[in-house]
């Protein structure tokens, strides 16, 4: 064919044909296909190969090391303070059946001789109904029960305020501490004699209570006659 023929109006020289040669239109398409690849596709090839060289080649700058080391730190700051914060739960968990176990275990011991010795029972629950009836060795059987009693529970009253014992726990105690407090032989003789071996704090903290209403005496428990629940003013 003639030189002057043309493609799609374009001329076939500008390809490199003289002649219209076999599959020339595939090889025109492909030669077509190339160009566009090069001029649409390759400039981001070359731009992100770019990239990556200088991301490999070029080092990082002070500020960003020190941007990377804060992450770092706050990320072992904040795991820390986690394992701190589980710590301190257990830790607490465990301060609580301590306080638990040990109180009970007190309140045990100081009852453990009157369990031995019927007349501890029978000195407490006279002095604390009338400190005048008691006789010279049951005040002094009383006394010694009492004072051990109060700073159990003074004691108690401490943790309670520490969170240690919760509101469930600490109402047995309260209760019990109150009927105490409020007997007769307590009000009348031993308290205000002894009232300054414990803490301001907790003498307050007394002075604003009331009797329950419904605790038996431990004369009225110990007599012959059943036992009904009393005022406790008159323990």
């Amino acid at each position: 064919m003639s030189y002057g023929v043309k493609s799609d109006g374009r001329s076939l020289q500008r390809f490199g044909y003289t002649s219209w040669p076999p599959y020339a239109d595939q090889r025109l398409a492909a030669v077509r296909g190339q160009t566009f690849a090069q001029r649409s596709v390759g400039p981001w090839i070359s731009a992100m190969q770019g990239v990556r060289r200088a991301a490999i080649v070029r080092p990082m700058t002070l500020e960003q090391l020190s941007a990377l080391a804060q992450i770092v730190g706050a990320g072992a700051l904040l795991a820390s303070l986690i394992f701190v914060g589980l710590q301190i739960r257990q830790n607490t968990q465990s301060q609580r059946v301590v306080a638990v176990e040990s109180l009970a275990a007190a309140i045990a011991a100081i009852n453990v001789p009157a369990m031995q010795s019927p007349a501890l029972g029978t000195a407490l629950a006279t002095a604390l109904k009338d400190w005048s009836l008691a006789s010279h060795d049951e005040r002094v059987i009383a006394h010694y029960f009492l004072f051990c009693f109060f700073k159990l529970h003074e004691q108690a009253w401490y943790q309670y305020r520490s969170r240690v014992l919760d509101d469930a726990q600490w109402a047995g105690w309260e209760n019990l501490i109150r009927a105490y407090y409020h007997s007769p032989g307590v009000q009348q003789v031993w308290w205000p004699s002894r009232r300054q071996a414990f803490s301001p704090q907790f003498q307050a903290y007394l002075a604003a209570t009331e009797p329950p209403q419904a605790i038996t005496t431990l004369a009225d428990l110990f007599g012959k006659n059943s036992a009904t629940p009393v005022d406790a003013a008159k323990v």
